[in-house]
C-alpha cells in the first residue's frame, strides 16, 4: 500500500514538473520578438525603469514617483520597480521588459495548482488542479500576456498568491491553527496589487469583502478574542491608500477614468442632440422621459454586459484592442466554451462554498470593464480569467461524470477522444501561430518599423535642421527614449509637449530635433531654408510634394505583412 502511494505521489511531482517546465519554455521562447516590437506602454515601462535606475527621477523629473506620468495616461509603480533589478541585472532589451511578465505567468501556473487544491475536496482535486494547470499553460491569454509586460497579470500573479495565503490560514484554523502571520501575508500581496494595476482597484476591494461575507463564521470565530489582529490584517490596505492618496493618486485617477466612464454624461452629449432632433418636439415630457443621458447610460451598461459576456469577446476574437489580442483568436480556446457552460450551471445549482467563491470573483472582476466604454477589454478583465479557467476545467470533470453514469463505455471513450483530439489540434495550431504567423500577421499593431526608423536616423539626423512625424498619438518619441536611453538631467529641455488633450493624454510636441505634428503639405515656405526630413506612411506624401525636384525618397522601411511601409523623404528648402 505505501508503495503504490508513493508511485502515485511521484508521478503526480512529474505530471507537476513537466507542466511547470512546459510553462516556462512557453513563456521565454522567443520573449523578445514576440510579439515583434515594444509596444508604447512596454517601452516606458522599461525607459522608465532605466531612468529611474540610473538618475532616480523619471522622465519628467520626478524622483522615485508613485504616480507615472506616462503620455498623461498614469501608470502604478509596480511593474516599474520590479524592472529596475531586472534591468540593473540584465540591461535594457525587449526581453528584460517582458521578464517579469513572463515569470509571473509561470506563477500563475503553479499558484493555480495550490489554489485548486485548497477549494476542493479530494475527489475532485486531483484530476481539477491538472487540468487547470495545463489550461493556464497553454491558454492563448495566459501565453500572450506573458510575453507582453502588462502591468496586469503582475498584479494576477500577486492576487492569485493572496488567495492562496488566504485559503490557508482559513484552512489552518479549521485544524486549530491560528496564523496571523499567513492571514498578514495575503493581505499585503492584496495591497500590492493595488498599486499594480488600476482595475485592481476596484476589483480587490469587491472580492474582500465578498470573502469576508462568504467566510463570515470562520472570521468571526479567528478574530474572537482578538479584535486588535483584524486591524493588524488591514495595515496592509491602509498603507497602500494612503500612499495613493498621498501621491494625489484621487487626482490622477478622475484625470484616467474622466474619459473611460460611462457615468461622464458629457460624453452622451452629442448622441443624445442628435436623437431628440429626430423626434417632432424636444423638449416634450415623454420624449425627454426616453431620449436623455441617464437613459444613454443605461443602454451603455446593457450593452457592455453583452459584449463581456459574448463567445467573441471570450472564445473566437477578444477586444477591439490588438494588443491585448491575436487576430483570429479570442482569450480561450472555442472548446472550451462547454466546459464552461457546464462549469456555471453545476455551480448555480446547489453550489458548494468554493463554487460561491468563483462566482463572486467573476461578479467582482467584471465590475472594472462594465463601467468603461471599451467593456470588450482583455486586460481589464483578465482578474477574471483563472476563475474562468477553473469553472471550465471543472466543467469537463462534470461532464465526464456525468457520461460516465449514463452512457456506454464505448460512447464515453469516442466523446471524449474527439474532445482531446480536437482541443490538442487547437493547441498546436495556435502554438505554431503565435510564436511564429503572429509576429508577421499583426506586425501593424506593434509598431514594427520603430528599433529600424529609431537607428537609421540615429546614423542620419545629424545632417537635418528637422525631422518630422506626421503623427504624435501613438507617442512615437518614446522609443527614441527606449533605445537611447538619454538621461533625465537633460530631458526637460530637450522635450516639449502639447496640451492635454479631452481623454487626459499628454503627447509629445519636439524630442531634439524630431517633430511630431500633422505636417502641412500646402506651406513650403515653413521650411525654406532648412534641410528637413519627412517620415511618412508609404504613399502618404502628396503627389505635388512627391514629384517636386526639391524632395528625395531616402528609404523605405517596408514589411512583407503590412500594407504600407515608412518612406523617408528629405526636403532640402532653397536658401
Amino acid at each position: 500500500m505505501k508503495n503504490s502511494t508513493r508511485l502515485l505521489t511521484n508521478k503526480r511531482q512529474l505530471l507537476f514538473g513537466f507542466i511547470v517546465v512546459l510553462a516556462i519554455a512557453l513563456r521565454l521562447f522567443k520573449l523578445g520578438s514576440v510579439p515583434i516590437e515594444l509596444n508604447r506602454d512596454e517601452a516606458s515601462l522599461g525607459y522608465t525603469a532605466n531612468l529611474l535606475l540610473t538618475t532616480g527621477k523619471d522622465e519628467h523629473g520626478n524622483s522615485w514617483p508613485i504616480q507615472i506620468e506616462s503620455f498623461g495616461d498614469w501608470k502604478l509603480p509596480l511593474y516599474v520597480y520590479i524592472l529596475i533589478p531586472v534591468i540593473k541585472l540584465f540591461g535594457l532589451a525587449a526581453w528584460t521588459v517582458r521578464l517579469p511578465s513572463a515569470l509571473a505567468g509561470v506563477s500563475i501556473v503553479i499558484s493555480s495548482f495550490y489554489l485548486v487544491s485548497l477549494l476542493t475536496d479530494r475527489k475532485t482535486r486531483p484530476w481539477l488542479q491538472f487540468l487547470v494547470m495545463l489550461s493556464l499553460t497553454i491558454s492563448p491569454w495566459a501565453v500572450h500576456f506573458s510575453h507582453v509586460a502588462y502591468e496586469a497579470h503582475l498584479s494576477l500573479a500577486l492576487f492569485l498568491w493572496g488567495l492562496v495565503a488566504l485559503l490557508t490560514t482559513l484552512r489552518d484554523f479549521a485544524a486549530g491553527h491560528r496564523r496571523l502571520d499567513l492571514l498578514v501575508v495575503s493581505q499585503v500581496l492584496w495591497a500590492i496589487t493595488l498599486v499594480g494595476y488600476h482595475a485592481y482597484q476596484v476589483f480587490i476591494p469587491l472580492f474582500w469583502l465578498w470573502t469576508a461575507y462568504l467566510y463570515r463564521q470562520q472570521w468571526r470565530q479567528f478574530f474572537s478574542g482578538n479584535k486588535t489582529w483584524l486591524l493588524i490584517a488591514l495595515v496592509p490596505f491602509m498603507l497602500a491608500i494612503g500612499l495613493l492618496l498621498g501621491s494625489g493618486g484621487q487626482a490622477v485617477n478622475q484625470t484616467k477614468f474622466g474619459g473611460l466612464s460611462i457615468f461622464d454624461l458629457n460624453s452622451y452629449n452629442t448622441q443624445v442632440t442628435d436623437r431628440r432632433k429626430m423626434v417632432p418636439d424636444s423638449n416634450h415630457p415623454i420624449f425627454v422621459l426616453v431620449v436623455n443621458k441617464f437613459g444613454a447610460v443605461l443602454t451603455q451598461l446593457e450593452t457592455n454586459l453583452l459584449r463581456l459576456i459574448s463567445p467573441e469577446f471570450l472564445f473566437l476574437r477578444g477586444g477591439d484592442n490588438h494588443a491585448h489580442n491575436i487576430t483570429g483568436y479570442g482569450n480561450f480556446y472555442p472548446i472550451m466554451i462547454i466546459g464552461l457552460v457546464i462549469g456555471l450551471v453545476s455551480s448555480v445549482i446547489r453550489p458548494e462554498n468554493w463554487q460561491l467563491l468563483l462566482i463572486g470573483w467573476l461578479v467582482a472582476a467584471s465590475v472594472a470593464p462594465l463601467l468603461t466604454f471599451q467593456a470588450n477589454h482583455s486586460v481589464r478583465f483578465s482578474p477574471a480569467f483563472v476563475a474562468i479557467e477553473v469553472l471550465s476545467a471543472y466543467g469537463f470533470i462534470k461532464l465526464f461524470q456525468i457520461l460516465h453514469k449514463y452512457t456506454a463505455k464505448k460512447f464515453l471513450i469516442t466523446f471524449m477522444t474527439l474532445i482531446v483530439m480536437g482541443l490538442s489540434y487547437n493547441i498546436f495550431q495556435f502554438l505554431v501561430h503565435y510564436n511564429y504567423v503572429f509576429p508577421q500577421q499583426d506586425a501593424r499593431y506593434w509598431s514594427w518599423q520603430m528599433k529600424r526608423l529609431v537607428y537609421w536616423l540615429g546614423d542620419n539626423q545629424a545632417n537635418y535642421d528637422a525631422i518630422y512625424f506626421e503623427d504624435e498619438t501613438y507617442s512615437p518619441y518614446i522609443y527614441f527614449l527606449f533605445y537611447e536611453s538619454p538621461s533625465s538631467a537633460a530631458l526637460a529641455q530637450r522635450v516639449d509637449y502639447y496640451p492635454v488633450d479631452p481623454e487626459g493624454f499628454r503627447h509629445v510636441r519636439r524630442l531634439d530635433k524630431l517633430y511630431f505634428q500633422q505636417i502641412n503639405w500646402n506651406d513650403l515656405q515653413l521650411y525654406e531654408g532648412k534641410n528637413v526630413l519627412f517620415v511618412v506612411e508609404e504613399q502618404q506624401i502628396p503627389d505635388f510634394n512627391r514629384f517636386n525636384e526639391n524632395y528625395t525618397l531616402l528609404t523605405t522601411l517596408r514589411h512583407d505583412w503590412v500594407p504600407r511601409g515608412i518612406e523617408i523623404w528629405e526636403y532640402r528648402g532653397k536658401p
